[in-house]
């Protein structure tokens, strides 16, 4: 465009729309970097709370489980498992397992955002996301586009799921403290 002024030409309406929009393209930008950060935080917590069910379970059930998962699947699976067979959780699986239910569906949100890249920043706030499955020996390139305000709606959905999650962890200890003051008393 300096080139363009240089010569004295007129500038075109593309250069034109170009300087006008750079500012709002530079908040959009902004924006979806908070944005991506914000949900990596917040899935962090997810994660956290995960593992710390399943080290309570660990812990004070009996099971024959002796490590950790340290994959999300398998965590996951771990939890479901116990809250549906453990004597002492079954007055929690209902609310349990439906906040499972909630970790897979955004399981795949977070995974587009935080593996992916955005490939095209499309009109309106808009990123199209380019993300790899692994199928065997190939890697087969997968698209999907996501609005700021989905990704915006998704970290929402996760903090109130960390903080459900929480509330699931206390209510463990309880039940198996609860359990073990019976069989004392």
């Amino acid at each position: 465009m300096k080139a363009t002024y240089k010569a004295g030409r007129p500038l075109t309406e593309d250069e034109l729309n170009e300087i006008a929009f750079a500012p709002i393209r530079k908040k959009e930008n902004e924006t979806y970097y908070y944005l991506v950060g914000m949900l990596a935080v917040v899935w962090a917590h997810v994660e956290v709370c995960l593992d710390l069910l399943n080290v309570i379970i660990l812990h004070e059930a009996t099971t024959k489980e002796t490590q950790l998962p340290s994959l999300l699947g398998r965590k996951i699976k771990f939890l479901r498992k116990h809250f549906q067979n453990i004597p002492e959780l079954i007055s929690l699986r209902d609310d349990a397992l439906g906040l499972f239910d909630k970790v897979d569906q955004l399981k795949e949100v977070r995974h587009d955002i935080i593996h992916g890249t955005a490939e095209a920043r499309l009109p309106e706030g808009e990123r199209k996301i380019i993300r790899n499955d692994y199928r065997g020996m190939k890697l087969v390139e997968r698209h999907k586009i996501y609005s700021l305000r989905e990704i915006t709606v998704a970290t929402e959905a996760m903090t109130d799921l960390a903080g459900l999650l929480i509330i699931l962890g206390r209510a463990t200890m309880k039940a198996f403290k609860d359990k073990k003051n019976n069989t004392l008393g």
